[in-house]
């Protein structure tokens, strides 16, 4: 049924997919099968790995919270929904956050969007702060070779996105000016 609690359940699980896989690049199933108890507040980390994770094919990482992160799962955890869940997400076996935000994302009119697209967005934003593909593949376990073949595009400093050109635009304008009488070189 469509009741006000279910759909304050609904609200309450993209709020949290959402939130947990634009900071952490977070894969669907590891985001879904989050315990409250993998939260280390006092360290201010996430394990994905933790206590009542089970263990998966895919790696997963210990993550530092970004201060928006926390405190939004601070909030969800002592909100009325979250001090009565075992998982972030809410009860594990309920039905899965990812199809609420898929249904979500297909209402915005978001039709090619799927909450995978997160992890991407992720590891975008990252690359385009200046980390390097060592770096977000060291946080996420992902290979950095995937990051490069996927993501170089993204990449403001990926050495096959520069030119000569472009590398010494700058010391050719700076040669220029330094021409006396804007006199030719040649």
């Amino acid at each position: 049924s469509n009741d006000g609690s279910r759909g304050l359940g609904d609200v309450y699980k993209r709020q949290a997919f959402i939130l947990l896989a634009l900071f952490t690049g977070s894969r669907r199933n590891a985001i879904e099968k989050l315990p409250w108890s993998a939260i280390d507040w006092d360290r201010n980390v996430i394990d994905f790995r933790g206590p009542g994770v089970p263990s998966q094919k895919k790696k997963r990482a210990v993550m530092v919270m970004p201060m928006e992160l926390r405190e939004a799962l601070w909030e969800l955890r002592h909100d009325e929904i979250g001090e009565l869940q075992t998982f972030v997400l809410g009860d594990y076996g309920s039905e899965r956050a990812y199809d609420t935000v898929t249904r979500f994302l297909k209402r915005a009119g978001f039709d090619w969007v799927t909450p995978h697209v997160f992890r991407h967005t992720f590891i975008t934003w990252a690359l385009q702060d200046g980390h390097t593909p060592r770096e977000i593949s060291d946080y996420l376990h992902v290979s950095e070779a995937t990051i490069r073949r996927v993501y170089a595009h993204n990449n403001p400093y990926e050495p096959s996105r520069m030119s000569a050109r472009r590398l010494f635009a700058d010391e050719t304008v700076q040669t220029e000016a330094a021409r006396p009488n804007g006199s030719s070189p040649h």
